[in-house]
């Protein structure tokens, strides 16, 4: 498996999720929750970090986190090491708890992290867990409304959006919760960059840059990718080239080539999901998704279609 692109530096923020290995609980008990928080509280003193907005769902967590160093893979490493000798000694079981390694966004701080934990809280109402925000006691929402001193988040950040007086700035924040019940992943998933960055144009520009000076490893295909975006009539060209089609038919088509330029598309050019969804006449984010994943699959059963997408690939 390639190693994912880790890009570190001082002032990052993150937003990190961590999975359950099959997708299978991480918590079981009240007291496994409590677990993790005390390791939370240990991290961010140890690597000095400042963590925004935290919840813990039955078979995943999310975090938003702040390093002050370059060191955030040093701290999920103790993070998850620590929970999981943790859990498996509690439960007399042996192997990885977590699946694969974490996920981790480099997020745009004045754009995108006041809509991030909005997003972060509101994960227990969207899993049916419960109906207010404040009522889920796993996440630091309660923090952010004032019905707990906060050990491990700071608040003022978020809060200083809303108001100088913090009582209202709890009470703006709550309706402005409340008015983002409606927005999933699919929504945000339009403002990622390359599957690392969560940001304006802008922002994401100065992440790439970042990206340049560092010395590009071929185990690291995110790191290529950010670095060689491509344009819409690029890919297109090259897609239409290899199967012997006008542009026009790639669009009416909706067989491989459709599928294949969809998938170069989205991987190698910054183009927006919705701004894949207008020139496909409409597809819908999710279907977007789905047909990168599916073709990603079925690349690995059928040597013949993992053969087309890297004669392609070669050439970008």
């Amino acid at each position: 498996m390639a190693r994912p692109l880790r890009l570190e530096f001082a002032g990052a923020v993150y937003h990190v999720t961590a999975r359950g290995n099959e997708r299978r609980q991480i918590f079981r008990e009240k007291s496994d929750y409590r677990k993790l928080f005390e390791i939370l509280c240990q991290v961010k003193e140890r690597y000095q970090l400042i963590f925004y907005a935290y919840v813990f769902m039955p078979n995943h967590y999310h975090l938003l986190v702040e390093t002050r160093g370059a060191n955030l893979t040093r701290a999920m490493h103790f993070i998850q090491t620590l929970y999981t000798i943790y859990f498996n000694r509690k439960y007399a079981r042996v192997g990885h708890l977590f699946q694969g390694r974490y996920r981790a966004l480099i997020v745009d701080r004045e754009n995108y992290l006041l809509e991030l934990t909005r997003y972060i809280h509101l994960n227990p109402l969207r899993a049916g867990l419960v109906h207010k925000v404040e009522n889920y006691r796993m996440s630091s929402s309660r923090d952010y409304l004032g019905m707990r001193a906060g050990e491990v988040v700071n608040t003022d950040w978020i809060l200083s959006r809303f108001s100088a007086e913090k009582q209202k700035a709890q009470r703006m924040y709550k309706q402005f919760c409340m008015e983002g019940r409606g927005i999933t992943w699919d929504k945000i998933r339009e403002k990622i960059y390359g599957q690392l960055i969560v940001g304006t144009k802008e922002f994401t520009q100065e992440i790439k840059q970042r990206i340049s000076k560092v010395k590009i490893d071929r185990e690291i295909p995110l790191c290529r990718k950010l670095k060689e975006r491509k344009s819409k009539e690029e890919i297109l060209t090259l897609v239409s080239n290899h199967y012997g089609i006008s542009m026009d038919k790639i669009f009416k088509n909706k067989g491989g080539p459709r599928k294949m330029a969809i998938y170069f598309l989205r991987k190698y050019t910054d183009m927006r999901l919705k701004i894949l969804s207008d020139i496909f006449g409409g597809l819908h984010y999710s279907s977007i998704t789905k047909i990168v994943k599916r073709l990603e699959e079925k690349c690995k059963i059928d040597r013949r279609l993992s053969n087309i997408l890297k004669r392609i690939e070669s050439k970008i």
